[in-house]
């Protein structure tokens, strides 16, 4: 082998220089940014302004459900999986930004050479050996950051994954309330209907009695059990209802429905007043819209990477140790051997590769952005939606609660007149309907108002927090 030094020493400080000042081709990435209102539409003037705290969830004031979402991060196995997507990304992000230094590898061999006495051999009759050991080192010179633009998405990538990863987060910790609130709203239904279940046995009781001794026909007697049927058959339908939301819950807790149990609880207090984020602040609170931004980021500097295609790839190689016949020789200062010098890759003719890599790169850019512009508004879109729920579903919980008021009164005169047979069992069976139609519309509009408070919370992003994040991912790769 030959020794190059004279060339390497050469080369050597004009690819360091190249490497700290060489021009990077491509885009140079620059954060979108987002056209905000100067207010939500459905806010309410008295509503307060802040951030709210990682763990949102106890602001509900609800031990349960603090426990059912302590599990569910701990346990969730689609939380699980987000996660180890964020190691490999993280990974990945590690061995691009590898390719930033050199690769240094050891090398070593023995050959035993027979040469072919049939052949042409110069020399046919001669048996030699050949033993070798040493370094090998490779580098490429970023002139036109290739690299460095590859190891920028990458770690853009590594960072949107991990937002990705908060998003789930988030998205379980809400479905868990919402399954949770869902259950106690669904409770309350319960307890109405054991009610109107225990009303119904009272008027069947009296109604017999009544037709018994022919003070009424028997057909006020049929319709007493008609409805208590009816009412049985509503609570059967509606703890069906209960046990698969019960069922829900345990799989999101990462836990086997057969043995997961949430105890009953009837009653649901008012929501809580959740802190609104400003409408200029909305974008940076929101880990689906990080994950976005951090796509776009990847997708911006992938362009540069394929027109780095169009110009020469430099390299050093060297090769460096000992090389000798006799392995007693393998170490004297005379088998010693050198061998460095630069390549160059020219790309000539690549029918176009090339330019459609560009092309390519260029359009996934676009692909992103718009999906980004597109997140933005429907985040937006949820904070609006989920506003106006809780003010008119707020609104709605008023008038049930007038009219389970006035239905039970007329319920109360209704039954009393039918005993003094002031009217007929019809007047009683309509007053009791609509009592009870009043009281499951109430429960149920009060679990859509914890529904539309946890919504909210979820589209505002939580207690999400992207320093938090970036530390985490920073400090992780050091």
């Amino acid at each position: 082998m030959k020794t190059h030094l004279p060339v390497f020493r050469t080369l050597a400080p004009a690819a360091l220089i190249a490497l700290v000042s060489g021009c990077m081709v491509g885009p140079n990435y620059k954060a979108p940014t987002a056209a905000a209102p100067v207010a939500f539409r459905w806010s309410a003037a008295d509503s307060k302004s802040g951030v709210l705290d990682a763990r949102w969830w106890e602001t509900y004031h609800d031990p349960i459900l603090d426990g059912l979402i302590t599990r569910a991060l701990e346990n969730n196995n689609d939380l699980h999986a987000a996660l180890a997507r964020v190691d490999e990304s993280r990974a990945l992000a590690r061995l691009t930004r590898a390719d930033l230094l050199p690769e240094l590898n050891g090398i070593g061999g023995f050959s035993k050479y027979h040469l072919s006495t049939t052949t042409g051999n110069v020399f046919p009759d001669r048996d030699y050996n050949d033993a070798l050991v040493g370094l090998d080192l490779s580098y490429e010179i970023d002139f036109w950051g290739r690299v460095r633009r590859s190891a920028a998405a990458t770690r853009a990538q590594a960072e949107g994954s991990a937002d990705d990863y908060e998003a789930m987060r988030l998205g379980i910790s809400t479905e868990v309330a919402i399954g949770y609130f869902s259950l106690r709203s669904l409770d309350t239904e319960i307890d109405v209907l054991y009610r109107a279940i225990s009303l119904r046995e009272e008027s069947v009781e009296l109604t017999g009695a009544r037709s018994r001794t022919q003070v009424t026909s028997a057909i006020d007697f049929s319709r007493a059990k008609a409805e208590l049927a009816s009412a049985r058959a509503q609570l059967d339908e509606v703890l069906r209802q209960r046990s698969r939301s019960e069922h829900a819950l345990a799989i999101l807790c990462g836990e086997q429905a057969s043995t997961f149990r949430v105890a009953a609880q009837a009653a649901l207090p008012e929501p809580p007043s959740i802190p609104q984020t400003l409408p200029s602040q909305l974008v940076g609170h929101r880990p689906d819209l990080a994950a976005a931004e951090r796509q776009l980021a990847a997708a911006s500097e992938q362009i540069g990477v394929a027109m780095a295609g169009f110009l020469p790839t430099v390299r050093l190689n060297a090769t460096g140790g000992y090389e000798a016949e006799d392995t007693g020789d393998l170490f004297k200062w005379g088998s010693r051997l050198l061998d460095a010098g630069p390549s160059v890759s020219l790309p000539i003719f690549t029918a176009g590769r090339t330019r459609a890599q560009v092309e390519s790169s260029k359009a996934r850019l676009e692909e992103a952005r718009s999906a980004w512009e597109q997140k933005v508004l429907v985040a937006f879109g949820e904070v609006e939606d989920a506003l106006r729920d809780q003010q008119l579903l707020g609104d709605l919980a008023v008038h049930h609660e007038e009219t389970v008021a006035a239905a039970h009164d007329v319920s109360e005169l209704s039954s009393a007149r039918y005993r003094n047979g002031l009217v007929n069992y019809l007047d009683v069976v309509d007053a009791q309907r609509t009592e009870l139609e009043a009281q499951r519309q109430l429960a149920q509009t009060t679990g859509q108002r914890f529904i539309a408070s946890i919504e909210l919370v979820k589209a505002l992003g939580g207690g999400w927090e992207p320093a938090a994040e970036i530390v985490a991912l920073q400090s992780s790769e050091r």
